[in-house]
């Protein structure tokens, strides 16, 4: 059995959850120097924050919760990570279950959270603090960050769950 309080991680790597299993990270959350297990299957909506780190645009940046338009912007979502970012530009996942490992972050992280958990949808907590099923699809509908809108209409939605052969083919559009 593992402590709940340790002063160093045992390992550095992180484990990243799944479409059924928990994602699990140690963290030093009092600032202390005591590392502690943190275990979740939801993630927040790093957007929501202040903190434009990780290569996030300032822009983007909500910098409160209350938003314009608060019924489509998710802040905690049924997740793969504990935080994402998801952009414009990401794609959908290859195959069900598919989750981004990759370095660097801030590339398709909308994947952790295009997870089939609950047959063709997830859980969605918004920023008006309802809580709702959004299909997968819907995901690039929602209002991530403060330009989404403007950006996913530029670049269009993505093509590749278009293709009959796509896992996402039959999943309706939202």
């Amino acid at each position: 059995m593992l402590p709940n309080r340790i002063t160093s991680p045992p390992y550095d790597d992180e484990l990243i959850g799944g479409k059924f299993k928990p994602w699990l990270k140690w963290r030093d959350l009092n600032q202390d120097g005591q590392w502690e297990i943190v275990i979740g299957s939801y993630g927040i909506n790093m957007y929501i924050g202040e903190n434009a780190k990780d290569e996030r645009l300032e822009n983007h940046l909500w910098k409160t919760t209350v938003i314009k338009g608060a019924s489509y912007v998710p802040v905690l979502t049924d997740s793969a990570e504990d935080e994402d970012t998801p952009r414009v530009l990401d794609e959908p996942p290859e195959y069900d279950g598919q989750i981004y490992e990759a370095k660097p972050r801030n590339l398709h992280e909308i994947r952790d959270r295009c997870i089939a958990r609950h047959k063709r949808n997830i859980n969605v907590l918004f920023d008006d603090w309802h809580v709702n099923k959004v299909t997968l699809k819907k995901l690039w509908r929602l209002k991530w960050h403060r330009e989404w809108n403007t950006k996913i209409q530029e670049r269009g939605m993505p093509a590749a769950w278009d293709e009959p052969t796509h896992w996402m083919f039959t999943y309706p559009d939202g």
